[in-house]
């Protein structure tokens, strides 16, 4: 199994989980738990980006939520903390910094169409953080 298959598999768990959390605002450790370990092996066996960089992109990418989460008083939840720290493990800090911006543009930008319109309500972010990873992916010469 080579780097491509690495990222096919975390490419098929982010429409997954874009798809449970879209449905039901939950984001499966069964899914992201799993994925971290297998990001962090494809990571040290074909790289880029490395093990110390999936390290590194699973714990800055984690804490990033986890302050957050915390400074949002429960709007952002576990799901997300553990997702972003997933998608660090395959893409490595850089790849993770980077998706995040994506998703973190992506989700201002149909949040703010949203709120012009007078909706409102919870939103998943999962599939926007899935939106930043498979625009690394693609574009990020992973």
């Amino acid at each position: 199994m080579g780097r491509a298959a690495i990222l096919g598999a975390m490419l098929a768990m982010l429409a997954v989980i874009t798809v449970i959390d879209t449905r039901y605002l939950i984001i499966p450790d069964w899914i992201t738990l799993p994925g971290t370990v297998v990001g962090l092996m494809g990571a040290a066996v074909w790289p880029p980006p490395g093990l110390w960089s999936a390290l590194m992109g699973l714990v800055i990418s984690g804490a990033f939520f986890m302050l957050a989460a915390l400074a949002s008083r429960g709007r952002i939840g576990g799901g997300d903390i553990k997702l972003a720290g997933m998608i660090g493990a395959f893409l490595g800090w850089q790849g993770v910094s980077v998706a995040i911006l994506v998703a973190l543009l992506a989700c201002a930008l149909i949040e703010g169409g949203r709120a012009a319109r007078g909706l409102s309500g919870p939103i998943a972010f999962g599939p926007f953080l899935a939106f930043g990873a498979t625009t690394v992916v693609i574009w990020g010469g992973y």
